[in-house]
């Protein structure tokens, strides 16, 4: 079953897959900010274990040797590269979870790929949901390890 919502920030999180989430799965950020970049992956590391990008090249060199279970990626970037690159995420783990982060609510219909779209501002514990974890994992309380859905 694939999971993917092309709900903004709102979206629910899918119990299955929040039920599966552990730190053995991994997530990529690519994100040419810093300050954002590291907001990301320091926020969505307690539930992952992260791989930041800052572009698009880089992105695709830890696409080549690692398995990717959650893609977040600029739309700072050309459309074109961004999806060609979540392409390959999802051509590799078909569970893959991809969220694009949108400057304006204009950019929600470049997500005709089946990437959910958050938009700027937004709050991490958002993005968390559309990648199907929850905010109380914090406390150590993440579910045990078992297989993406």
């Amino acid at each position: 079953m694939s999971v993917r919502s092309t709900n903004k920030a709102r979206g629910k999180a899918d119990p299955a897959f929040a039920a599966s989430i552990n730190h053995s799965h991994n997530a990529l950020v690519v994100e040419p900010d810093h300050l954002l970049r590291w907001s990301l992956v320091t926020y969505l590391g307690r539930w992952f274990h992260m791989f930041p990008a800052q572009s698009l090249e880089d992105a695709a060199l830890i696409l080549e040797s690692t398995p990717i279970d959650a893609v977040v990626i600029s739309s700072e970037f050309a459309r074109s590269n961004a999806r060609e690159l979540a392409r390959r995420a999802v051509a590799t783990n078909s569970n893959t979870r991809v969220v694009k982060i949108v400057t304006s609510s204009h950019e929600d219909a470049s997500t005709d790929d089946g990437a959910a779209a958050i938009e700027k501002p937004f709050e991490l514990a958002a993005l968390a949901r559309l990648l199907g974890v929850t905010e109380d994992w914090a406390d150590g309380s993440s579910p045990a390890p078992g297989p993406l859905p």
